[in-house]
């Protein structure tokens, strides 16, 4: 763990891990992926620092990086006061259009689709970069997707803490004409929905908190719930429809078929027949 002890608009002010350091000696700028160590012992990329001192794959060190997981905010209650800044996105990485990447492609994305959400890929991290945004489309941050099959979790969220009321597709939803909303847990899982013309479809981000839960309740009174077929997916899906029955408003999942993992593995017919069966319950 790197021991922050200053915050300082985009910089991190720390005990430099690299000597014996009494001053807080080295600032990381997370926001341009930079480092240096005022006495001296080094100077240059963030995520190569913080790899070199954890021991860790560069992919890791990034990861641990945006998520703030590697800092110890231990000074002046700087991490109970939840003031610690992580950027909407790291510089010093190379993105590119969503649409070169093999990944999305593969799984069934349509090139329209990936440029219209604005997706990215960068080959350095080899993670996808789904931008999260308002209802009113102003950009909060990232959500990242590991295209690498070891490395958990796959999906990273950034400003973690201000996430609390956040929900995915705010920015592009459609309301339904039968006042149905789906419900899905990630960003990907979101779009796929879209794709297959369910414009009516919000995502969690992961495991719902009580303050996304409230604001997925002004949205209507008839919940979809289309999480992943996994043991927490359907425990996720039994709490949400005892939470939107004791508020007085209608939730049920879809059944989707044993071999299935989640709703991006269903193509735009099968998904619509499901979807048709699961109309109300």
């Amino acid at each position: 763990m790197i021991q922050v002890r200053k915050i300082d608009g985009d910089e991190y002010r720390c005990i430099c891990p690299l000597h014996n350091d009494e001053k807080e000696s080295l600032s990381i700028n997370i926001k341009k992926n930079a480092a240096i160590c005022f006495a001296g012992c080094y100077e240059g990329n963030a995520v190569d620092l913080i790899s070199k001192v954890e021991k860790l794959p560069k992919i890791i060190a990034w990861r641990k990086m945006v998520s703030g997981v590697v800092f110890d905010f231990d000074l002046d209650g700087i991490r109970k006061a939840g003031s610690t800044y992580i950027p909407v996105s790291p510089n010093g990485l190379t993105w590119v259009p969503g649409h070169r990447t093999k990944y999305l492609l593969d799984r069934g994305f349509d090139r329209g689709t990936i440029q219209y959400w604005d997706i990215a890929y960068s080959p350095e991290i080899k993670h996808i970069r789904v931008p999260i945004q308002n209802k009113a489309g102003e950009l909060l941050c990232f959500s990242y997707r590991t295209i690498e099959a070891d490395i958990e979790p796959k999906y990273l969220h950034p400003n973690f803490r201000k996430r609390e009321g956040w929900l995915f597709n705010e920015n592009f939803y459609e309301p339904d004409k039968h006042g149905i909303i789906n419900v899905v847990e990630g960003t990907l899982d979101c779009v796929w929905m879209w794709q297959c013309g369910f414009l009516n479809t919000l995502a969690f981000l992961g495991t719902p908190s009580k303050s996304q839960c409230e604001k997925l309740s002004e949205y209507g009174d008839n919940f979809r719930l289309c999480l992943d077929n996994d043991d927490v997916g359907k425990e996720v899906s039994s709490k949400l429809i005892k939470y939107f029955k004791a508020k007085n408003k209608k939730a049920w999942s879809i059944e989707l078929p044993e071999s299935v993992k989640d709703v991006q593995e269903m193509d735009t017919v099968n998904l619509s027949r499901i979807i048709r069966r699961n109309f109300y319950g």
